[in-house]
């Protein structure tokens, strides 16, 4: 009888122990882990959403040496931006203005030369100077001008390998760590990592020895991390050094005017010399309301070569863009 009963009881134990692991096997099939590339899209997507929006936001870049610090005033749609510094520890050590914008052609840069204003592309517009996306904060480290949100974040098209590593708890947050292996010849470089949520916000990001980190703060501007911390070293010998941007608030759903992305919308004094730094040339003087021509005459050789060393010196915050190496997805 007590055989019996003890062998029933291993039966039951067993039949509960296989209920138990159907049970368990059936919920994990019921949720399907989501495809790496649909999570960096459904990040996309979201980006490309944010509406017209005006934000004021508290820029640090510190380095064992320094720390310099720049709040500006950010105004976008979509791709056009602006930034107007409303106080800025510029690369010549005197607390001075400037202006960027982007028209969704040429960027416009204004403050850094006393006098001048100067048209170029996105590829020179870093020079002491902000002018990145938005959209991208969270996405990077390097913050320059030209990257894009097509540039920074791999998709389906890239020719490197996505994989998902798995769920992971940031925080007591449930993310997906999704991970992108670099083509060959990078095959050997550090694979770029990414903490996605459910809502498709990224939490953390990992690229080229850096480490971002991102919160979501404010419930009425969802859009975009209210902090982004980046952390990483030159060499990994070398003193960390820290890039710090907040949103201090945010305005969504601006109606800018067509004039506010370009000379008029910028703080340009009337007398200011306009000039067109990729085909060396002046375009003219800005009267306070409009542009007026002088022709298509060439920048005086001295005046326009003073223009470019002094558009030339040390950066302060695009300086760590030119640290990072060139690879495409």
């Amino acid at each position: 009888m007590v055989r019996k009963t003890a062998y029933n009881f291993r039966q039951v134990v067993g039949c509960l122990m296989g209920a138990t692991l159907m049970m368990n096997a059936a919920m994990s099939s019921a949720v399907a882990p989501p495809d790496p590339a649909t999570l960096l899209a459904g990040v996309r997507s979201v980006r490309l959403q944010v509406p017209p929006s005006r934000l004021l936001i508290r820029y640090s870049a510190k380095d064992p040496m320094s720390t310099n610090v720049a709040i500006a005033v950010v105004d976008f749609d979509g791709s056009l931006r602006a930034f107007n510094c409303a106080t800025n520890v510029s690369p010549r050590g005197t607390n001075l203005p400037w202006c960027t914008l982007f028209d969704g052609k040429d960027a416009i840069v204004y403050g850094y030369s006393p006098g001048f204003a100067e048209y170029c592309n996105l590829n020179h517009a870093d020079v002491g100077l902000m002018l990145f996306d938005p959209r991208l904060l969270g996405l990077t480290y390097a913050y320059a001008a030209a990257q894009t949100l097509e540039s920074v974040l791999p998709d389906r098209s890239s020719p490197g390998r996505l994989e998902l590593v798995g769920a992971e708890e940031l925080d007591g947050r449930p993310t997906w760590h999704v991970r992108y292996h670099y083509p060959p010849p990078y095959q050997h470089t550090l694979p770029e990592e990414y903490w996605v949520d459910e809502a498709f916000r990224v939490y953390r990001q990992e690229c080229n020895g850096a480490t971002t980190l991102s919160s979501y703060a404010n419930e009425r501007y969802p859009w975009l991390p209210s902090r982004v911390v980046s952390y990483y070293r030159v060499a990994p010998d070398a003193p960390k050094d820290e890039v710090d941007v907040e949103i201090l608030s945010a305005e969504a759903n601006v109606k800018f005017p067509k004039a506010r992305w370009g000379p008029a919308g910028m703080m340009l004094k009337p007398g200011t010399t306009v000039l067109d730094r990729e085909a060396s040339r002046i375009l003219g003087t800005w009267n306070g309301k409009r542009l007026v021509a002088t022709g298509p005459q060439k920048a005086p050789g001295w005046s326009y070569i003073l223009v470019l060393l002094m558009l030339s010196l040390p950066a302060i915050f695009a300086w760590r863009a030119k640290k990072t190496p060139d690879l495409k997805h």
